[in-house]
């Protein structure tokens, strides 16, 4: 019996679906017109049921097609770029306020984040590499610290961004805060030859 060959059966019904596959859209579409609220319970229900499980299922494939979404939101963007626009100035002005309290209040909580935010946008902006890691930046802290005890330290570039030095672990170091506001963009070099004078 074809019931008990269970690629059989998976034929049939693949078969049956090509057949009817616009009553069987039609009757979906009509189905979810009427029975709307209920589908919504029904969803919420089991997203609350199996939160843990959907949110898992819905990073492994964020992670496994992370390229295709890529490029299917650069396509999206660039096809309804106007659309996506207006809807996001409207967005602006209706919760403008409380966004901008959310980012000052983020931006208290989480300085560190802030900074490394506003590097990389240095670096991109002088068009200058840009590797430098949380952990590397700890790392380099203690480093410093070995080096100038109990003083307050600042993350330095040894040379320059504006000279066209990355924020990278090479090029990287952490000094104490008046040496580092004082020097400027000087060259190591430059400082150097500064002393001996």
């Amino acid at each position: 019996m074809w019931n008990e060959d269970p690629e059989k059966r998976r034929q049939y019904h693949k078969d049956y679906y090509e057949k009817h596959r616009e009553e069987k859209l039609a009757y979906g579409r009509r189905y979810q017109k009427e029975h709307q609220k209920e589908i919504s319970i029904r969803k919420r229900s089991y997203y609350q049921k199996c939160r843990e499980a959907i949110l898992a299922r819905c990073h492994l494939y964020k992670i496994q097609h992370q390229e295709e979404r890529r490029v299917y939101g650069h396509l999206y963007r660039e096809n309804h770029q106007e659309e996506h626009l207006a809807r996001n100035r409207q967005w602006w002005k209706k919760h403008r306020e409380e966004q901008l309290t959310r980012n000052r209040q983020y931006i208290r909580q989480n300085p560190q984040k802030q900074a490394q935010h506003n590097a990389r946008r240095k670096a991109h902006k002088l068009a200058v590499a840009n590797t430098l890691t949380p952990k590397e930046i700890k790392r380099l802290f203690a480093i410093g610290q070995a080096v100038y005890p109990g003083e307050k330290l600042h993350l330095d570039h040894i040379v320059p961004l504006s000279r066209g030095g990355g924020t990278t672990y090479a090029n990287m170091h952490a000094i104490p805060a008046g040496l580092n506001c004082s020097k400027q963009n000087a060259l190591p070099e430059d400082i150097y030859k500064q002393c001996q004078l």
